[in-house]
């Protein structure tokens, strides 16, 4: 408070501060740069506009949390409310698919998507951040609860994955064997 209480040129009188006495010259005084409204035209544009962004996505993240709760038995009206497009996905299971991105590659998403209420009752889920401003809700219209698969359901698939693997073997030794020649 002394140093930009004096004058350029001046000296204090004693002064104490928490790292003991002082005694002040003010040798020069510099005013700070104060930017031209040209030059930071731009950034209050962008600040605003990411505001305003900001506020509207709170808005429809409500309506959204709302209506998927309020209308728990279809997707339809928040669909229509919000102007959202409607999507399906199969072959849903418990854990993240590798490969798997969006949504069903979140895990929040998929426990409340299994959980009891989505399962038995068949309403839509709560509105789940994903983060990056985006939400979503989903709702189960088919259930087929895990279970071991019949020899019968399965032969096939296990022949085509054990004539893969021979052939990849023999194609391996084939190698080596051109290789070493």
């Amino acid at each position: 408070q002394t140093a930009f209480a004096m004058q350029k040129g001046a000296i204090s009188d004693l002064v104490e501060s928490e790292f003991g006495f002082h005694i002040i010259e003010l040798t020069d005084v510099k005013q700070p740069a104060i930017p031209s409204f040209a030059s930071v035209r731009e950034k209050i544009i962008n600040d605003l506009k990411d505001q305003q962004a900001q506020r509207k996505f709170a808005e429809v993240a409500e309506t959204f949390a709302n209506t998927v709760y309020e209308q728990s038995e279809s997707l339809q009206p928040t669909v229509e409310k919000l102007g959202l497009k409607l999507r399906t996905a199969e072959g849903v299971t418990r854990e993240p698919q590798a490969g798997v991105e969006g949504a069903l590659a979140n895990q929040a998403f998929l426990d409340a998507l299994f959980a009891s209420d989505s399962i038995d009752n068949k309403r839509n889920t709560d509105a789940i951040d994903l983060g990056a401003s985006q939400m979503v809700s989903g709702r189960v219209v088919a259930y087929q609860p895990a279970k071991q698969l019949a020899f019968e359901e399965v032969s096939e698939r296990v022949k085509a994955l054990y004539v893969e693997q021979q052939s990849a073997a023999l194609a391996k030794q084939a190698g080596a064997a051109k290789l070493a020649e």
